[in-house]
């Protein structure tokens, strides 16, 4: 019968160990001691502590020779339990978040940003700036917000030279085509000219002489000339598509100027024989301009006489004098700087 009651009393320990509570059938102390530094969730035991428990109750139901060996067993069991409780914060998280591998396949700093986030894939792959300016602007040339260029400084083209179609006041209507000459630091247009025809002269005679190793006079031809398309202004005096043959030295003003002309401006034409007219051509054909009907030319020097007349496209224009030139730039007595000074009108 005593033998029966201590195998009671054994098996009593065990359940109760196996439940959480210790041989005394009290709360564990770890569970409320704040010393213990688990607080509240150490009650919330973890699949590793509850097996704890089950391996304690095992140990209390192998303890029947005493009491006191029973009693001491179960409460080992439990302080393991207990152990393993103490630590559920770690088991939650390795249940919650088992291994790195949820991180890999859904921690949205790591995958999302690699696979689908805008600030990689789709920026890279999709992106509306990237995508357009490199499908849709590299080939037109066009800055982002012009549909319709009006010079070459608003085409993004690499430092080179580019034939370009570019617009009047940005207005489809007015389409014209452009040489564009860009540098790190400008872009201009040019208006390509019929070959050959495009010349200024200045022709020997009079106060005008032959330069030492040429065999004749000044002249100047145009294959292009500089184009301001805001203006419609020409600059005369831009030579970067123009040949030069000859060269005329004046001594004129008794002697009080002289100038040596390696080159003429365009448009312009200047003579030092009277009756003898010097001449220069201007021919716009196919470039959609002509000189503008309000241009003047200015016939200035002694004895000066001559004129600028304009038939379509084509504008010839005559001097005479002792000396004398004509040119579109007021401000050019001589001749020989020429500016930004010849009007052009749209002529489609």
């Amino acid at each position: 019968m005593v033998r029966h009651s201590r195998l009671l009393a054994s098996l009593a320990v065990a359940c109760l160990a196996g439940c959480g509570l210790d041989a005394v059938g009290e709360i564990p102390t770890g569970a409320v001691d704040s010393g213990a530094g688990r607080g509240s969730d150490a009650t919330k035991l973890s699949p590793g502590a509850e097996a704890g428990g089950r391996e304690a109750s095992a140990d209390g139901k192998g303890a029947r020779d005493t009491g006191a060996a029973s009693h001491t067993d179960a409460q080992g069991g439990a302080d393991s339990g207990h152990v393993d409780a103490g630590h559920a914060d770690a088991a939650e998280v390795d249940a919650a978040r088992p291994d790195a591998s949820v991180m890999d396949a859904s921690h949205a700093d790591a995958v999302t940003t690699e696979a689908g986030h805008p600030d990689a894939s789709h920026t890279d792959a999709s992106h509306v700036d990237a995508g357009q300016t490199d499908a849709g602007h590299v080939d037109a040339g066009v800055d982002a917000g012009i549909t319709y260029p009006a010079t070459c400084a608003e085409l993004s083209l690499p430092v080179g030279q580019k034939s370009a179609t570019l617009y009047l006041n940005h207005s489809a209507s007015t389409p014209w085509t452009a040489w564009c000459v860009t540098t790190a630091s400008s872009s201009k247009s040019y208006l390509t000219l019929v070959p050959t025809v495009n010349v200024s002269t200045y022709p020997l005679g009079g106060c005008a002489t032959l330069v030492t190793g040429k065999v004749t006079g000044a002249t100047t031809v145009w294959s292009k000339v500089l184009f301001d398309p805001t203006t419609l202004l020409v600059d005369t005096s831009d030579l970067t598509f123009a040949t030069s043959t000859g060269a005329t030295f004046e001594t004129s003003g008794n002697g009080s100027f002289t100038h040596q002309y390696n080159s003429m401006p365009f448009a312009s034409a200047r003579s030092c024989v009277p009756s003898t007219y010097a001449t220069a051509t201007v021919n716009l054909t196919g470039t959609s301009f002509k000189v503008d009907p309000a241009q003047i030319f200015h016939v200035q020097g002694a004895s000066a006489s001559g004129s600028g007349q304009t038939t379509g496209e084509v504008t010839t224009v005559t001097v005479e004098g002792y000396p004398a030139g004509n040119a579109p730039c007021s401000g050019d007595y001589y001749t020989e700087t020429g500016g930004a000074c010849l009007k052009l009108a749209y002529a489609p």
